[in-house]
């Protein structure tokens, strides 16, 4: 997976995901326009990851406000974590 590197907006959490230390860092405000469209790198992203995962994947989640179209979005998010961590090929932290 390539870096992804997303800067905070007041309306927008900074993303930043690091390939060599897979650690996935959330952090800010979550009420983009389109919640669908700002964090479908992201999804696409972990899809890719899951397929071939390092040893131990780190995710932070540090989200202050959040709209109820982002919540579906972590909800998403969240069950592919949930699938890497079933499958046993990535310890999550």
């Amino acid at each position: 997976m390539e870096p992804l590197l997303i800067k905070p907006t007041e309306d927008t959490p900074l993303i930043n995901i690091d390939p060599d230390t897979w650690e996935m860092n959330f952090s800010g405000n979550s009420l983009p326009e389109n919640a669908r469209l700002f964090y479908e790198p992201v999804i696409n992203g972990l899809d890719k990851y899951n397929n071939h995962p390092h040893k131990q994947t780190h995710f932070v989640f540090n989200v202050k406000v959040i709209s109820s179209s982002s919540t579906k979005i972590f909800f998403d998010i969240l069950n592919k974590i949930d699938v890497l961590h079933e499958s046993g090929r990535s310890e999550v932290m």
